[in-house]
């Protein structure tokens, strides 16, 4: 994991917005990295993705982790990038058509099944999941850092496919 300012940062699809979409996204991130420590989160690796449960005993958190899944899979669906800075991100968005995301509320937070049939993406949705983990384990330190990719995975997807 490589650190370094936002602002050293290459984005490959644009800063996100300054909209109100936008800025709701990212107050709802920041609560979450700000109250990580009320989240729990249990990760299952498949050889085509990962299922993942997060949770909080906090209902105010609860109801973030659903809104923000709920958001971010939308977001996802009309190409806004997030973090387009770290290359596990834009490669998501680069490929989010072959990409399938589906999810179901619990009481308590969401349960994700993030799964693809190309499987040179399989490495980036593994990384994508490790770096989710670690926003809920560590927080805004986390959410600072870029998560790695094999030489091969980047090699085998160009940033800007030809679909």
């Amino acid at each position: 994991m490589t650190n370094t300012a936002h602002q050293e940062h290459h984005y490959h699809f644009g800063r996100g917005g300054r909209d109100a979409e936008h800025q709701k996204h990212q107050a709802d991130i920041q609560a979450l990295l700000d109250q990580h420590h009320l989240i729990d989160r249990v990760v299952e690796i498949l050889p085509n993705g990962f299922n993942a449960i997060t949770t909080s005993t906090d209902k105010h958190i609860a109801t973030i982790l659903q809104t923000h899944v709920t958001d971010m899979k939308a977001r996802f669906a009309k190409g806004r990038a997030i973090r387009s800075w770290d290359k596990v991100y834009a490669l998501l968005f680069a490929y989010r058509e072959q990409v399938h995301v589906e999810y179901q509320l619990l009481s308590n937070g969401v349960q994700s099944q993030v799964t693809t049939d190309n499987p040179n993406l399989v490495a980036v949705l593994h990384a994508h999941a490790h770096a989710v983990s670690s926003f809920v384990a560590e927080g805004r330190k986390a959410a600072s850092e870029s998560y790695p990719l094999s030489p091969e995975t980047l090699e085998k997807l160009p940033l800007h496919p030809h679909n």
